[in-house]
């Protein structure tokens, strides 16, 4: 179970509809960071939870947004009050830290999507957190203020640190509600200690980082090319890659979602997510060790480690029996064959 945020849903559908695709990711980063959090909720989790008050305000900006919650059977929270769920924000403010990407967020200018989430009108990117404060609500702007002062905030600073910081803390307040996963747009988070990250995704960027970057140091040394595919991670990456269109994207990652390999993927971290709960170590660590030996060696050759298996397959209107073989990663343990099956596909083809 997650929780994903709206302002990566709104950064997903933000270029849906558009003649041009992919789009350029080097020029529009933050749309990217929506279309991987997205992507990975979807396809990691069995259910999907959203925000239901800043979906609904931005349905009539976003129309697809209603389909697409619908197309993938997505829950929306929706049994609290969002003016609850900002007070319980205050007692998380004593868990602010800084952290070296604080800076960045008091350097960035506000985006459409993140007035589009908090739910205030379009302002200039440069408009002052003050400002912006001017436009929330009451019990928003009483939080504001605590904020303000703990963080020792000059009322001039960017707006968008303001929005980023707000609707960071409502995204930990729902989670702390639901005790749940929660996938943030990368922006947010700068300055709370959170739960330690899920992990479904954390196992995907350790193959991402070990394996599949080394592939891509092989291939651009040996035919000489400059190929940064890389940079968007492996599972975002494999559905744009085999995509065509918006549509054919939203199919893809249907497809994908329920494909075996990601449903026995889903299932082998529930196992982990158990033993994880129970303190199991022995149940953690048979899962530790293939995905350790798989990453050791998937990093030197994506195909070794495969093993082959025979099967025979009969054609009985015409009697003829013939063997075919089938490559599948080897059998290493119940939770590890189910995650390793669905990381192979994706190292394969992105």
């Amino acid at each position: 179970m997650v929780i994903l945020d709206t302002s990566s849903i709104v950064n997903f559908v933000t270029p849906y509809g558009s003649k041009v695709f992919p789009i350029d990711y080097t020029n529009m980063p933050e749309i990217i960071d929506g279309i991987v959090n997205t992507i990975e909720s979807i396809v990691l989790y069995d259910e999907i939870y959203v925000d239901s008050h800043s979906i609904n305000r931005n349905k009539i900006k976003y129309p697809i947004i209603d389909n697409f919650v619908n197309f993938f059977s997505i829950n929306l929270i929706n049994n609290y009050i969002e003016v609850d769920i900002y007070d319980h924000i205050i007692p998380m403010l004593g868990s602010i830290i800084s952290t070296p990407k604080s800076k960045d967020l008091f350097r960035t200018h506000i985006n459409r999507w993140m007035t589009d989430e908090i739910g205030v009108r379009e302002v200039y990117p440069s408009t002052s957190w003050g400002e912006v404060e001017k436009l929330l609500p009451d019990t928003v702007i009483d939080i504001s203020k605590i904020l303000k002062t703990k963080l020792e905030i000059d009322p001039e600073s960017t707006g968008a640190a303001c929005i980023v910081l707000l609707r960071t803390f409502y995204y930990f307040s729902l989670q702390h509600l639901l005790k749940c996963d929660l996938i943030l747009h990368p922006m947010k988070a700068n300055y709370i200690e959170s739960d330690p990250g899920s992990f479904e995704t954390s196992i995907i960027d350790i193959f991402d980082k070990e394996v599949r970057a080394k592939f891509y140091d092989r291939k651009n040394k040996w035919l000489n090319t400059k190929d940064a595919s890389f940079k968007i991670p492996m599972l975002a990456y494999h559905i744009i890659k085999q995509s065509q269109s918006w549509d054919d994207m939203i199919l893809k990652i249907k497809e994908l979602r329920d494909s075996k390999e990601a449903v026995k993927f889903r299932k082998g971290i529930r196992s982990l997510k158990r033993a994880f709960q129970s303190n199991d170590n022995l149940s953690m660590d048979q899962l530790f060790s293939p995905l350790n030996e798989a990453a050791e060696i998937w990093s030197q050759n994506i195909a070794h480690g495969l093993k082959t298996r025979t099967v025979n397959i009969t054609l009985p209107i015409i009697n003829i029996s013939t063997d075919f073989s089938i490559r599948e990663p080897r059998i290493f343990s119940d939770s590890g064959q189910q995650v390793l099956l669905f990381i192979h596909k994706l190292l394969r083809y992105s």
